[in-house]
């Protein structure tokens, strides 16, 4: 827990000289001492390269400002933020203690100093920055405080709440430096922060619009704005648009298309032979997964529309075969690059990941069904081998300092795909073990709550599977829906309920029959998951797999294509579980899509 920085002393008296006491007994007040005593309003040893006075009390020393030149040096500004009370104090104790250290997550591995540089810096001079961070660390305190309960009001967010209201009113009033073209660079940086807060208080309608105005705010950006050499130009080049792109993965996957990042930013796809860094290896596979994300959604009503042209579906592969291609020059760049590094890090298993996941995904995309996925079965094994190292080499994950919450988007996708796309039987409980394992399932990153996703994927697996012989399940787990809906094929399997007038109406009994829930799931060290109290994935499916019949480890593993399941929507989320809309694909000669709503309890 971080330490608690209290209020410091004040005095009714006024200076109006130089050498007016500080009101500190035996001291005068140092112009020239470290930040973090600066900002604490405390006399600084002035000890090099970090005081005493931080060290000794277990604090972090944040060093100090080069002096200016002595022409200057009486125009030197108060870098210390306005902390007005003890509330301001705690919340920027907080953040730079704990928060700027785990919000990262594994990217941070990749040298990256937003969270715990560039924020605390601006937040100085910035007064949107200082107000967003001050309402980002007060809820982050107060969400870790109450652990992953979903629904779990939040308590006392009044500070939070009108820090926020102060970052928008200061944001509104932001103006670039005058007689400058410079970047909205303060406006971008502020609505991450917005954005991570969102996160955390599990807004997705609210995260979803700060991401698309940021966006928004991206694409009006000019080439000769973002080319140029100013400051402000490379911290929006080298930091910002890379955490835009990476946002990515929390727009697009949850049905949402931003604007489009501008080609300028991103480059023309082209790899180079070798990256330069791991820093270098992430923004460039970022981009492509930004270009792949925004092709699938383009083309999805195309693909299921009927009168679509030859030339059209041409145009369709040829984008899906450049894609491919991008992302076969980066995976063969990226090995040079591993070929000169030292140990392996959780970060460059990440890469692999979603480099697995990506091809697996691009190439299955223009399918006629689910049997598609059943060729890419070394994809998914390279998904849960990488899956494992990484989880086993990222430090964010266990120990005291472990970060149940993280702004990035890492593990638990992919990890959730391969659960719902692999039906070879031992891969696909391979990767729910690992979202079960308690350093994961108890984990949030960004929208993704690591708990809810393996409940789905359990019942998914159950769904898919209660027709083989010997499953614990009946065969029936599809009758069991509350409704039944024809939507006409051509209609992509993604819609929302609260979009469509003809569903939003319809609603389902939770006092009535409900998918039971499943048997614990253990840790492979024998433990129980964290939360396997609400979240249960069958000890007795995985048993099963003992006297496990020859067929079911060679494609389609008796899973035909008519009883898999296209998409699963999360609708709404409870304590016991969760409201979904599950399609599955139309029969043989049928052109309407399969669609059912449920109560999955977890």
């Amino acid at each position: 827990m971080a330490s608690v920085v209290g209020s410091p002393s004040s005095s009714n008296a006024s200076s109006k000289t130089s050498t007016r006491p500080s009101g500190r007994k035996g001291s005068r007040k140092v112009r020239t001492g470290c930040l973090t005593c600066k900002i604490r309003k405390v006399k600084c040893d002035e000890n090099k390269p970090n005081c005493l006075r931080c060290t000794k009390t277990g604090r972090k020393c944040d060093g100090y400002v080069a002096p200016l030149p002595r022409a200057q040096s009486s125009k030197l500004p108060n870098l210390a933020p306005e902390l007005m009370t003890s509330e301001d104090y705690h919340a920027f104790d907080y953040y730079r203690v704990r928060s700027s250290a785990v919000l990262g997550g594994i990217v941070r591995d990749s040298g990256d100093d937003f969270w715990s540089g560039l924020v605390i810096r601006l937040a100085t001079t910035e007064p949107a920055v200082r107000h967003a961070l001050l309402a980002l660390s007060s809820v982050h305190e107060k969400v870790i405080a109450i652990g992953d309960k979903p629904e779990t009001r939040i308590p006392d967010t009044t500070f939070a709440f009108g820090e926020y209201s102060k970052a928008i009113s200061a944001i509104s009033k932001w103006k670039p430096p005058s007689n400058s073209s410079e970047p909205a660079t303060i406006p971008l940086l502020v609505c991450v922060l917005f954005i991570c807060i969102e996160f955390l208080m599990d807004y997705e309608a609210a995260a979803q619009v700060h991401i698309s105005q940021g966006r928004k705010i991206l694409s009006q950006i000019s080439e000769a704005q973002a080319m140029a050499s100013s400051p402000a130009a490379e911290m929006l080049r080298n930091v910002l648009v890379p955490i835009y792109t990476r946002l990515s993965l929390a727009s697009f996957l949850f049905g949402h298309q931003p604007a489009s990042i501008p080609d300028f930013f991103l480059g023309d796809w082209s790899v180079p032979f070798s990256f330069a860094s791991l820093h270098e290896a992430r923004d460039a596979l970022f981009g492509l997964l930004n270009c792949g994300l925004q092709f699938s959604m383009e083309i999805m009503p195309l693909i299921y529309d009927p009168t679509i042209s030859q030339d059209q579906l041409q145009g369709i592969i040829s984008r899906q075969r450049a894609i491919l291609a991008r992302l076969a020059e980066w995976r063969t760049s990226f090995a040079v690059l591993e070929a000169t590094l030292g140990s392996k890090t959780a970060l460059q298993d990440l890469l692999h990941m979603y480099y697995h996941t990506a091809h697996i995904w691009i190439s299955g995309a223009l399918g006629p069904n689910e049997l598609v996925f059943d060729d890419h079965l070394a994809g998914f094994g390279a998904i849960v081998s990488h899956a494992a190292s990484g989880i086993a080499a990222a430090p964010s994950l266990r120990g005291r300092d472990a970060a149940s919450f993280v702004f990035e988007t890492e593990f638990v996708p992919s990890l959730y795909y391969v659960a719902m796309k692999c039906r070879h039987p031992m891969l696909r409980r391979a990767a729910i073990r690992l979202l079960g394992r308690k350093e994961v399932a108890s984990r949030r990153e960004n929208f993704w709550r690591a708990r809810e996703y393996l409940g789905v994927a359990v019942k998914a697996m159950e769904m898919e599977e209660a027709h083989i012989a010997n499953s614990p399940r009946p065969a029936d787990l599809w009758d069991e829906g509350g409704w039944d809906l024809n939507v006409p094929v051509w209609e992509p399997p993604t819609f929302r309920v609260r979009e469509m007038p003809s569903m939003a109406n319809l609603s389902i009994n939770e006092d009535g029959p409900r998918v039971p829930p499943l048997g614990r799931l253990e840790s492979p060290d024998g433990s129980e998951s964290s939360g396997s109290s609400v979240i249960t994935a069958g000890m007795e499916m995985m048993e099963e797999l003992s006297g496990l019949d020859p067929d079911r480890l060679v494609a389609p593993f008796r899973i035909p294509a008519e009883r898999r399941l296209r998409n699963v929507l999360i609708m709404q989320k409870t304590n016991g579980g969760a409201r979904v809309t599950v399609f599955k694909d139309p029969g043989l000669g049928e052109t309407e899509w399969k669609v059912k709503k449920f109560f999955w309890e977890f």
